[in-house]
């Protein structure tokens, strides 16, 4: 036989247990399976009165609970138990009673079903003893276990809970209720453990010792004194700041250095007998300061101005030898240390660039023995250069002006026609100019009062062009008649009505050749075709032919002394006569015209001005602050205007009536006269001074507010005193607002010397600016002047 799990599985070797010859009784079997049934009735009997019990407890305990916390627990628990006692009657009857084949708990049979088993497989068994037996002992524990879970069921009936099997009971922590585990340990911060009455004795008892420790070392309240060496393992806070002094006697004198902080800085102060000595202070901005005066550390560099006093006012104060800014007196030449230098006495220094103050460069990289010197002029944008070209021979090349100031006196420039007075500027008419109303203007153009004459104009000249697209400024010749008009073409209409009268008079050129105006030929003339006067020889035998009539025409008569003395005809002469050709002879030879070889283009006349559109100027002077009526400039341009007036006034009136030329005469004369008479104030002129004077003071004889002052200079090289050649004239304005007023300063006032060098055999002049100061006292009377270029100042005028 074999054990499957579920009883015992029929043997076809085992005899039926009926058979009278098996070995286990049939009465043994019936036996056994009755004590069985009363075992398992037993049972169920008595887990039903544990049940009622139960129930009955579960009722009473409900009745009794009260609101407390240990009611409710009671109330659960007896709830739990009659539940865990249903369970148990429940379990106990499965254990006595389930079914066959139907599991009670892991796998495990109820005793009803082994005893049917056993009952079963008795007749099948071979050993119905051995099989009664076990399954006797599988009852009788199966019936041991009901005992048992009936007993649990009436123990948890009278209350008694079995913890272990207790479902669902929650865990406590600080916000649910529940049960709890007990510690003893007394560093722990669980939250989810009790301590115990051992934790809590242990904690308390080093509570004690700690306080007794403390109070007897160090009082929590009042004043007490702390002898010997103390460590305090964490930071001292003291609200009221804290004092230190180096013993008790020092203490009670006030002898403290005090520590503090607040918001805005922290201190260490030290007081003596209560009183400040110093302190130091930390700010918040991180600046250090011993009794509010700024400690300078890398985090707050002092400033070189603000912060630093007593400061050299020198690089040699500060140890620099290499570099030097002071002012110089002396030999350009010898200035060869790096620096800046300043030039305040002109007069007293050699090698300038100008004879006045200027500021010196000097760049030698340490090196002396090659450098460059850059001369910078005061109150003025010039700046110069030059360099050393031999260390060995102190060489240096000549001064090299790097900029220019505007336009140079003496140049030309062209500005557009609409602009009649430009300033500074005289038209380039080929007039003539006063030499002393514009000195620089005369040196310029090398001791000459004569302007350049750029007015010319290129209006009527002709020319053949080969194309058909004239250039601009340009009209067919054949089209003046219809072309040109006062208003279209001005100037070319006033040239050939000048000419001829009217444009319709201007003959037409047609296919007419050019020839030049000579031998009694006029400009304009014009000449049909002809063949100059000339004679063929003939034989004359030809005239008594028979067909002379063909060639000759003889009714023409030839009267010339020089051959014949007599009237007759052609015909009649006998020996070389003078025959007059028929032109439709067959001897007759040529074309329709006389002509030489030609070639057709097209012919032109000019009829706009090239520079049409500008004019041309003569810059002759600087800039006028203050240009009035008087101002010889303007006069000047207005003198040009008006004689241009004239000249093109007497030009358009050519065609106009007598009356309206002695009208227009008249009108130009009165111009005339105003005009000499502008001329005539500004000629006039009042000596205020006399004598030889090359800086400082000057008073003159009367007040110059609202007056020209005009000084006569003289070079100081080369000259002496009484030396009154090859005189200066500058001029200035002082303005009449001035007076009464301090300061009147003229400052730098131009002197323009026209210098020549040799360029390749040929002198080349250029214009070198001068400059000087004139301060004028708010007296009017006196007058200061400095740095005067090297010159004396010789007279000076008024007007």
């Amino acid at each position: 036989m074999r054990d499957d799990g579920k009883g015992f599985a029929t043997s076809p070797l085992i005899p039926e247990p009926s058979d009278p010859n098996h070995p286990v009784p049939f009465k043994m079997l019936t036996e056994t399976e009755a004590s069985v049934n009363n075992a398992r009735d037993d049972v169920i009997q008595k887990a039903q009165q544990v049940a009622s019990a139960a129930q009955e407890v579960a009722k009473n305990t409900q009745i009794t609970a009260t609101n407390t916390q240990t009611a409710q627990q009671a109330a659960t628990s007896a709830l739990s138990s009659s539940q865990s006692a249903d369970e148990s009657e429940n379990m106990a009857r499965k254990w006595a009673s389930n079914p066959e084949n139907e599991v009670v708990l892991d796998e495990k049979y109820s005793a009803y079903h082994y005893a049917q088993k056993a009952a079963q497989l008795a007749v099948n068994l071979a050993s119905a003893k051995s099989s009664a037996t076990q399954s006797a002992t599988i009852a009788t524990q199966k019936a041991e276990e009901a005992t048992q879970a009936a007993k649990k069921a009436e123990s948890l009936a009278v209350g008694e809970v079995d913890y272990a099997k207790v479902l669902n009971v929650p865990r406590s922590n600080i916000n649910t209720e529940g049960i709890v585990q007990l510690s003893s340990a007394t560093n722990s911060d669980s939250e989810t453990e009790a301590a115990t009455s051992k934790a809590v004795k242990t904690a308390y008892d080093k509570a004690v010792e700690a306080k007794t420790t403390a109070e007897s070392k160090v009082g929590l309240r009042g004043n007490e004194s702390i002898q010997g060496t103390k460590s305090f393992e964490s930071k001292i806070i003291g609200f009221r700041g804290i004092g230190v002094a180096d013993s008790q006697t020092y203490a009670n004198a006030n002898h403290l250095l005090n520590m503090g902080a607040n918001d805005g800085d922290g201190w260490i102060e030290y007081k003596k007998s209560n009183r400040a000595i110093g302190i130091i202070r930390i700010r918040a901005n991180g600046e250090l300061s011993y009794n509010n005066q700024k400690i300078y550390h890398a985090g707050a560099k002092p400033q070189f101005n603000t912060d630093i006093e007593g400061k050299p006012n020198t690089l040699a104060g500060y140890g620099i030898g290499n570099f030097k800014i002071e002012t110089f007196v002396g030999n350009l030449n010898t200035l060869k240390t790096d620096g800046i230098y300043a030039i305040t006495q002109a007069s007293r220094s050699q090698n300038l660039p100008v004879s006045t103050s200027c500021h010196i460069q000097v760049i030698a990289g340490g090196d002396g023995t090659w450098c460059r010197q850059l001369a910078y002029v005061a109150y003025s944008t010039d700046v110069y250069e030059r360099h050393q070209t031999s260390y060995q021979t102190d060489s240096w090349s000549a001064w090299k002006k790097l900029n220019t100031d505007g336009i140079p006196t003496g140049a030309v420039v062209s500005f557009p026609r609409a602009v009649t007075n430009p300033v500074g500027f005289l038209k380039a008419n080929g007039s003539t100019f006063n030499q002393q109303t514009f000195p620089d203007l005369y040196r310029t153009l090398g001791n000459s009062n004569k302007l350049p004459d750029l007015t010319r104009s290129d209006v009527g000249m002709t020319a053949y062009f080969a194309v058909d697209n004239i250039p601009t400024g340009w009209i067919a010749f054949d089209s003046i008649r219809t072309t040109v008009t006062q208003q279209n073409y001005p100037e070319l209409y006033r040239y050939l009505v000048g000419k001829y009268g009217s444009i319709s008079n201007v003959p037409l050129a047609e296919d007419r050749f050019i020839r030049n105006a000579s031998n009694n030929l006029s400009v304009g003339e014009t000449q049909s075709d002809e063949i100059k006067k000339h004679v063929h020889k003939v034989r004359t035998h030809w005239v008594n032919s028979s067909d002379s009539n063909i060639f000759y025409d003889k009714t023409k008569t030839v009267i010339d002394s020089r051959l014949r003395t007599a009237t007759t005809t052609d015909d009649n002469l006998s020996d070389n006569g003078f025959m007059h050709p028929l032109l439709d002879s067959p001897m007759a030879t040529g074309g329709a015209e006389t002509r030489p070889r030609a070639i057709a283009l097209k012919l032109c006349i000019k009829a706009k001005n090239t520079f049409d559109d500008v004019q041309f100027w003569v810059k002759a002077f600087g800039v006028v602050e203050n240009a009035g009526a008087l101002d010889a400039g303007t006069l000047a341009q207005n003198m040009q205007a008006l004689s241009e007036s004239v000249e093109q006034k007497i030009e358009e009136n050519k065609q106009s009536t007598l009356r309206e030329i002695t009208n227009a005469k008249a009108d130009i004369n009165q111009q005339f006269l105003q005009a000499k008479e502008n001329l005539s104030q500004i000629g006039t002129l009042k000596t205020v001074w006399q004598g030889n004077v090359g800086s400082g003071r000057i008073d003159i004889s009367e007040k110059c507010f609202g007056k020209t002052l005009i000084l006569y200079l003289q070079s100081s090289e080369r000259h002496r005193l009484d030396d009154n050649n090859n005189i200066e004239i500058v001029s200035f304005e002082v303005g009449a607002e001035i007076e009464g007023k301090k300061g009147g300063r003229v400052r730098w006032l131009d002197v323009r010397e026209v210098n020549a060098h040799s360029n390749g055999g040929r002198a080349t002049y250029y214009v070198e600016v001068k400059r000087f100061d004139v301060t004028v006292d708010r007296n009017g009377t006196t007058i200061q002047i400095q740095d005067l270029a090297g010159r004396f100042v010789k007279r000076i005028d008024i007007r």
